[in-house]
């Protein structure tokens, strides 16, 4: 999948699918790879010289690649499908000066409290062995892409960088996260909790550990039956309370929390040991699941 956040990015994507045209090549290609030019013009009713245009506004935005093999009469170009998902984040290149933006590796925990079901693993392989608490402690575990556990806690401690003149009025955490179950269940409810220095922010409940179809970023060695995405969810913490996606989850405000300079910022991420929505906990990271991001943290200042 290939990001897209820059806004001249963003306007010649929209550009290059802005025709019919190119669609119809965009169709071709994933119906059979590595035609022509000369056969995608004949398809499409249109001159050579025109689909050459067309092709080289999808080649300039990614969509496409253009190889020039040996024909019977000379040289011809080829044409692939190079990236078929795109992510567009509109954003990320207008985020406020007076916002800290920190990436919290998945695999980056400070503390944490397990039993099996459990395990983490790169992007090239598991650590250590599934259901194993003794390699949450493994110096690999700085590379982890993907963190689950049963029951018990992930503890994160959160760089601060905020300044002693200035005022914290936001904290968001963005993370994708599931359930855990034993292999994967679509419905396997879990109340997860969420805590900053020791101070309960409120709970979302994750409908399931998914697994029916293949996370967009996961490895290709990530077979089949284990937990392969989750939900995109972002914790907000600001003057009025707490919120998950903009839905209220306890009335505890930024104040609350005391965030100054030099302060600890410690972020807690929870799946209870008991109750009727005891379902465990999975946390993606950068090569895994559906988004190719690890922990986001923004911290909103007030000079």
């Amino acid at each position: 999948m290939k990001e897209l956040s820059k806004e001249e990015e963003l306007y010649e994507f929209g550009k290059a699918l802005s025709s019919p045209i190119r669609i119809g090549i965009i169709k071709l290609l994933i119906q059979q790879d590595g035609q022509n030019f000369n056969e995608l013009a004949k398809q499409l009713s249109i001159t050579g010289s025109a689909i050459t245009t067309h092709i080289n506004l999808l080649e300039k935005v990614g969509i496409v690649e253009v190889e020039t093999a040996a024909g019977i009469r000379g040289t011809q170009k080829k044409c692939y499908i190079k990236e078929h998902r795109f992510l567009l984040d509109f954003q990320k290149e207008h985020t406020n000066q007076n916002t800290i933006v920190l990436e919290i590796p998945v695999g980056s925990y400070c503390d944490y409290k397990t039993k099996a079901t459990c395990g983490l693993a790169t992007t090239e392989k598991v650590i250590g062995a599934f259901d194993n608490p003794r390699y949450f402690d493994d110096p690999e575990r700085i590379y982890a892409g993907i963190v689950w556990i049963t029951e018990g806690y992930l503890e994160y401690r959160l760089p601060n960088y905020i300044e002693e003149d200035q005022i914290v009025e936001e904290l968001q955490i963005t993370q994708e996260i599931s359930s855990e179950a034993p292999g994967f269940s679509e419905n396997w409810p879990s109340e997860i909790h969420f805590s900053i220095n020791g101070i309960h922010l409120g709970t979302w409940t994750s409908p399931g550990d998914f697994g029916l179809h293949t996370g967009l970023y996961s490895p290709d060695w990530w077979v089949y039956g284990k937990n392969q995405y989750g939900m995109l969810k972002a914790l907000v913490i600001n003057q009025h309370g707490s919120y998950i996606d903009g839905q209220p989850i306890s009335p505890v405000t930024i104040d609350d929390l005391n965030l100054t300079s030099g302060s600890e910022i410690r972020y807690r991420i929870s799946a209870p040991d008991k109750g009727p929505e005891r379902g465990g906990l999975t946390i993606y990271g950068k090569g895994f699941g559906n988004y190719n991001q690890s922990i986001l943290v923004q911290i909103k200042v007030n000079n």
